[in-house]
């Protein structure tokens, strides 16, 4: 059952490790395999979802670092062109 616990994540995103850790308490000093199981999911769910959000962070702090510099490199041949149109359009005026 507390192995089960992970479905109710998909349901409300966060409930799974608490569940789990509630079936720890009450179960740890009647069956010590049953807390040990409980104990195993709540840490387990509690992993996937700290490392779930700290590999979302990595990823947006990619995505903005990539996208600075290859919207500066896309920008360099407008810059070249604008910069020549300026001084074409000095030098004849």
């Amino acid at each position: 059952m507390a192995h089960l616990t992970i479905l109710l994540n998909l349901v409300t995103g966060f409930a799974g490790p608490i569940a789990a850790l509630v079936i720890y308490l009450i179960y740890k000093d009647r069956s010590r395999k049953v807390a040990y199981h409980a104990l195993q999911a709540m840490i387990f769910q509690l992993i996937c979802w700290y490392g779930g959000g700290l590999l979302i962070g990595v990823m947006w702090a990619a995505v903005g670092i990539l996208s600075i510099f290859l919207v500066g490199i896309i920008l360099i041949p407008v810059a070249a062109v604008g910069r020549s149109l300026w001084h074409l359009c000095r030098w004849a005026g």
